[in-house]
């Protein structure tokens, strides 16, 4: 069963975003450690306005780091801690490596049965529109899809995009 956060959901890594989103289905974002793109922080200020942003990162001092840059940018912002971790091999200790079990455990309080975020815009509202257009129109960044991802977040509709 899908299940959502009352917000977005900011990780360090690609692998972080891979293993959470295997049952998270709200829209997460990765910050790649300490290389936060300008045009990420921008679009979560922008966001942080309607959204609460979740951080989540490894419990590490560069994740901690990370964490505290972005709550001092940000305004409704929880940092996700993790109490006591459990992690699936004892090499590493970040987020991907977490216990899926343990993950889902940690995230059941603050999760709930139906989305925030209404997707009305499609990738066809969108496909004759160059992504330079949008990117500059609507200050979002990367590829198509994430700039529809984004466009549903900041609740752009078709009207808009005229």
């Amino acid at each position: 069963m899908n299940k959502y956060l009352d917000g977005i959901l900011v990780v360090e890594g690609t692998s972080d975003s891979a293993m959470l989103s295997s049952f998270i289905k709200s829209p997460i974002f990765v910050t790649n450690g300490f290389e936060t793109s300008k045009e990420l922080l921008n679009f979560l200020i922008k966001a942080n306005k309607k959204y609460k942003i979740y951080i989540l990162t490894d419990p590490d001092d560069s994740g901690s780091k990370i964490a505290e840059n972005l709550s001092k940018t940000l305004q409704k912002v929880e940092i996700l801690t993790l109490q006591n971790p459990k992690f699936k091999k004892k090499i590493k200790h970040g987020v991907a490596e977490l216990d899926y079990d343990y993950a889902k455990e940690c995230f059941s309080k603050i999760l709930q049965e139906k989305s925030i975020f209404a997707e009305t815009l499609t990738m066809s509202d969108i496909s004759f529109i160059s992504s330079e257009s949008l990117k500059e129109k609507f200050n979002v960044f990367g590829n198509k899809k994430s700039i529809l991802k984004q466009l549903n977040i900041l609740g752009i509709k078709k009207e808009d995009l005229l």
